[in-house]
């Protein structure tokens, strides 16, 4: 798999996440209460399945790290569709700040 492969499909799963989300938040109250664990829940769930599709249009072994891979970037997912891309791309710019020694020692 190819980094512009990853870049195309994951705004896809960030929209895909948005809207089930919101269907299901409009199915019923309690579950319009706990959005904030429904999003990752099936932000993961699809790029699970994005990652079991992948694998098997193109006849590649399923072995661990992929489905481990598929989880981490389902979180990725998750956190954009939460937040917004703004919302990534300031939090790693600000923690790859303090890594670079660039922070004030308050974090």
């Amino acid at each position: 798999m190819n980094i512009v492969t990853i870049l195309m499909v994951l705004p896809l799963l960030v929209a895909l996440t948005n809207m089930i989300t919101n269907v299901i938040k409009g199915l019923c109250e309690a579950f319009a209460t706990h959005a904030k664990l429904i999003a990752p829940v099936v932000a993961v769930s699809l790029t699970l399945l994005a990652t079991a599709a992948y694998l098997q249009v193109f006849s590649v072994a399923a072995t661990w790290y992929w489905y481990a891979g598929g989880a981490v970037a389902g979180l990725v997912v998750a956190y954009v569709a939460m937040n917004g891309y703004d919302g990534l791309y300031e939090d790693l710019i600000k923690h790859m700040k303090g890594l670079a020694g660039g922070g004030n020692g308050n974090s």
